[in-house]
């Protein structure tokens, strides 16, 4: 499993170190195309808990491709697209400091998972203790939404564009 030197200080995922299993954040759209077009189950398709390494993602993505010319274009997108999100080196990394709840725990680190598109950031979302996927906990749908400007502080910012980014989705979150 992969964690930059710069960042293992801040003790990020550590249930995925304990297991050796790589953390890999996916396209969910591209991921369903693919099952459409190969009849994959959700357990043969999702990359959750199954790879120590982004090396061996790229050996099954080269097996899909074997396995599934009908799906080409799709797998290859698809690959690319995992390859750009999870650059760890481009993550931010935040310091929860709210009142523990569910999936944060207070004083602990986690990734926010960030990636250059079009010559732009993009924040995906956080990786909460599940370390399974990382997810939008600012959401008023998840069960004990994070207030990102009251319970994160913010560590590494690669974007130097964070703080902005989160002013901006907690405004949007009181309009709705």
């Amino acid at each position: 499993m992969y964690i930059p030197n710069a960042h293992k200080q801040y003790d990020v995922l550590p249930t995925c170190r304990k297991y050796n299993i790589e953390m890999i954040v996916w396209d969910n759209e591209l991921l369903k195309k693919i099952q459409k077009l190969t009849n994959m189950t959700d357990h043969e398709a999702c990359p959750y808990g199954r790879y120590s390494s982004y090396e061996d993602f790229l050996v099954e993505m080269e097996s899909w491709l074997h396995r599934f010319p009908n799906a080409k274009q799709e797998i290859i997108e698809y690959k690319n697209s995992v390859i750009k999100m999870n650059n760890k080196d481009l993550w931010g990394i935040v310091k929860y400091i709210g009142e523990s709840n569910w999936s944060f725990t207070k004083n602990k680190y986690y990734y926010v998972v960030m990636y250059v598109e079009n010559n732009s950031w993009v924040m995906e979302n956080i990786i909460d203790n599940e370390e399974y996927d990382a997810f939008l906990v600012w959401e008023p749908s998840c069960t004990e939404p994070v207030d990102l400007l009251k319970d994160l502080e913010i560590v590494l910012d690669p974007s130097y564009n964070l703080e902005n980014e989160f002013v901006k989705i907690m405004k949007n979150r009181i309009k709705e």
